[in-house]
């Protein structure tokens, strides 16, 4: 098995969008779990024993620890009693404990990973908020005026109205106690210093330009893929499921919406101000790019 996890880590690495997503997690949790591959490294894999694994089953593989969500055409009773009998004598086991997450180096960060590759992919991320936090739906209404769809402000000024890009986007990760705001590209080589640029010029000057209607209708397509992919009976699952074990209760996707049409244009952009900041960007890519010293002096708002 050892083997087979070091083959995939390696194509992960092979791939230019994988690996630059690497390269940004770690400026975001710079040593943290959180930071760091999931599928750990070469050395890291053929160091781990039968023992390790036992371990860390016992510590967090545990009934205390354990959500079972079920969505679709069944009976309560029925899948209780599945679940029962299957874990009959399941002993609980030692406390696992994760790991708190107290903040990454202050200052705008640059990591290129020097590749041969036809287009250059770069992240550009920022401390967001946790899942709990009271701000995080309106963070989410600035990712999406900023990047999410095809009348998103970056998709418009870099991809359609500058010819920069075929793909750029926003995305928000949230977890227990962080977060982060990404905004991930492809692009030319020889254009990339300028897609950097305006990509910075337009997020930059969120704050103090974003509109009544760009809020708007990021509300209406936030609460509009939501409702779709519930669709999903797996969706609703992962939904259910995630909810109880990370917050011991469940937000209907009535409750959800109401928190979202809650979200102001002032909401919008306080969070805007409070965390595009240049101090607090990161940036990485993947590409043909020797250095990083340009892309440090241009790594600002």
């Amino acid at each position: 098995e050892r083997h087979v996890v070091i083959e995939e880590q390696r194509m992960v690495s092979d791939q230019p969008s994988g690996r630059v997503e690497a390269l940004i997690e770690e400026l975001l949790w710079p040593g943290h779990p959180l930071g760091r591959d999931i599928a750990g490294t070469s050395e890291s894999v053929s160091g781990i024993t039968r023992e390790m694994v036992l371990e860390h089953v016992g510590s967090f593989y545990t009934p205390d620890k354990i959500v079972v969500s079920v969505a679709g055409n069944v009976d309560h009773g029925r899948v209780v009693d599945l679940a029962s009998a299957m874990t009959i004598g399941w002993q609980p086991g030692a406390a696992g404990r994760w790991k708190p997450f107290s903040g990454c180096q202050s200052g705008p960060q640059v990591s290129v990973d020097m590749r041969r590759t036809e287009q250059s992919h770069l992240v550009i991320g920022l401390p967001g908020v946790s899942l709990g936090h009271p701000d995080r739906y309106a963070v989410e209404m600035m990712s999406v005026a900023l990047g999410e769809g095809m009348s998103s402000r970056l998709f418009m000024e870099v991809r359609e109205k500058r010819g920069l890009a075929y793909d750029i986007h926003c995305s928000t990760a949230n977890f227990l106690d962080c977060g982060a705001l990404l905004i991930m590209a492809g692009v030319d080589p020889q254009t990339l210093h300028d897609a950097v640029r305006i990509i910075l010029d337009v997020t930059g000057g969120l704050a103090d330009t974003l509109a009544e209607d760009e809020v708007e209708r990021a509300r209406r397509m936030h609460t509009g893929m939501m409702a779709l992919s519930m669709e999903d009976s797996r969706a609703v699952s992962a939904w259910m499921g995630a909810q109880e074990l990370l917050f011991g209760r469940i937000l209907g996707v009535d409750d959800v919406v109401e928190r979202v049409n809650s979200v102001a244009l002032d909401d919008v952009r306080r969070v805007a101000r409070d965390l595009l900041r240049t101090e607090q960007l990161k940036m990485a890519v993947v590409g043909p790019h020797r250095g990083s010293a340009r892309l440090q002096r241009a790594l600002r708002f």
